[in-house]
């Protein structure tokens, strides 16, 4: 039975609730599991217990952090990674790490590159701008790298839209050059449309390709 960890560090996301984005970190998780596999949830808002269904779910608590002033900041979005890292080194090794992107998390594409296991980042939308124009972003500059991080350590990215995989914010971090290889995609959605990959075909251009 393959092993795969599901990462979802947004702070903004409860796993368990039923938000658009909780619904859709559930519909992924139970996708994989209808694969065969066997999926542990590191995850950094599990405010209400698992849904019928996730009894055998094993979940790892994360910390919860959000924007803040860039001098204190960095210490906080350190932490977070070494406490991801550490998390997913003590109940490895797995056979693919999924990320669903989040602001501050780099740890978990970056162990997965370092163990050489598949790491695939699902990206749902330009966080960095959606959260300057919509909530304000005190540390813009520390978000710019914690996503030129993820997306160079990511083996492939996964958007949920057309839309999300052409935007060239998503692969260009503010300010930056191009850091990862273009995007397959797999609609949002219900539970239905998920598909996740059942092996991950390597190739010189990253692209995640969706064995039929």
């Amino acid at each position: 039975m393959r092993r795969i960890a599901y990462v979802c560090a947004d702070a903004g996301v409860p796993v368990f609730g039923s938000k658009g984005s909780s619904v859709h970190v559930q519909e992924m998780i139970r996708a994989l599991q209808r694969q065969g596999a066997r999926v542990e949830l590191f995850a950094a808002r599990v405010d209400e217990p698992p849904p019928s269904g996730f009894d055998a779910l094993a979940i790892h608590r994360l910390p919860s952090i959000r924007d803040g002033e860039p001098a204190g900041h960095a210490a906080a979005v350190a932490a977070l990674n070494h406490e991801l890292a550490a998390a997913l080194e003590r109940a490895g090794p797995y056979d693919l790490v999924y990320e669903r992107y989040a602001l501050w998390s780099f740890a978990a594409m970056e162990y997965a590159r370092a163990a050489g296991t598949p790491g695939l980042l699902e990206v749902n939308a330009p966080l960095i701008e959606e959260q300057a124009v919509h909530r304000g972003l005190r540390d813009t500059r520390g978000a710019a790298h914690v996503a030129t991080r993820v997306f160079q350590a990511a083996t492939a990215l996964v958007a949920v839209s057309t839309e999300v995989a052409a935007g060239s914010s998503v692969a260009r971090p503010r300010g930056g050059a191009s850091t990862c290889s273009p995007t397959a995609w797999t609609p949002s959605g219900s539970g239905r449309m998920y598909r996740p990959p059942r092996r991950l075909r390597p190739g010189p251009s990253r692209w995640a390709s969706w064995a039929r």
